[in-house]
């Protein structure tokens, strides 16, 4: 059986922080510079100076962002940046960029970032396939395809046949209404929604957001203050 350590013996991390810092400032521990080389992205060698204590700081952790494969659906986390990444799964190579359009838009675009259409931008043809798609433009042809999400910050009356994604989301004080059935997994409404929605996972109406229409799927969530004037099919 291990045995416990009288606490007397140990030295908390934090206590010898602590002591190592008070005695520096008393000046019980010289002054060594620190030289380190540094390698730029480019190849390019340094060679940087540190002042003692200058390279104890907090650690920032990697970025981190979920991907969704474009080809084969699957999830995946990626640490770090990077204009690009293989699917671990189907090990399709998929572009990581985001995007704007800001103008008339005819053409196909491909990527596993973010493109964000935005109000002086018009989807007239072309395919849109991205990880995230945010919609602040128009859209009157085309397909917009998001493996994740399709955010609508547009006031305007759109063919849900041009969108196509795992989820739908309205932003907050937008009007909207969706000719056709709409098939998503969630939708989660902070705006004014009508339209006919077949979903697999659940309709979330925020206290901001009102939905009319009709709505069949197995979750339903009103939040204090959400309208809902609809036909309702809760399935299990």
């Amino acid at each position: 059986m291990a045995k416990r350590r009288d606490s007397k013996d140990v030295i908390g991390g934090f206590d010898a922080l602590r002591a190592a810092r008070q005695a520096h400032s008393d000046g019980l521990v010289p002054d060594v510079e620190v030289t380190r080389e540094v390698i730029q992205q480019d190849g390019t060698r340094s060679v940087a100076h540190d002042s003692p204590g200058s390279r104890i700081k907090r650690t920032v952790m990697p970025t981190r962002q979920e991907i969704v494969c474009l080809e084969c659906a699957h999830i995946f986390e990626l640490s770090g940046r990077s204009d690009n990444t293989v699917c671990p799964k189907c090990r399709e190579r998929l572009p990581i960029v985001d995007l704007t359009i800001s103008d008339e838009w005819d053409d196909e675009l491909y990527t596993a970032g973010t493109v964000t259409i935005e109000a002086g931008g018009n989807v007239i043809d072309g395919k849109i396939t991205a990880n995230n798609i945010i919609l602040q433009g128009k859209i009157s042809g085309g397909e917009l395809r998001a493996s994740r999400c399709i955010t609508l910050e547009c006031a305007d009356e759109i063919d849900a046949s041009l969108l196509n994604s795992l989820d739908l989301k309205i932003g907050a004080e937008q009007k909207q209404k969706l000719n056709g059935v709409c098939t998503h997994r969630n939708v989660d409404l902070a705006g004014e929604l009508e339209a006919e929605l077949e979903l697999s996972g659940s309709l979330i109406i925020r206290e901001s957001g009102c939905f009319k229409g009709s709505y069949t799927g197995p979750g339903l969530a009103v939040e204090e203050g959400g309208g809902l004037l609809a036909d309702v099919y809760v399935q299990a």
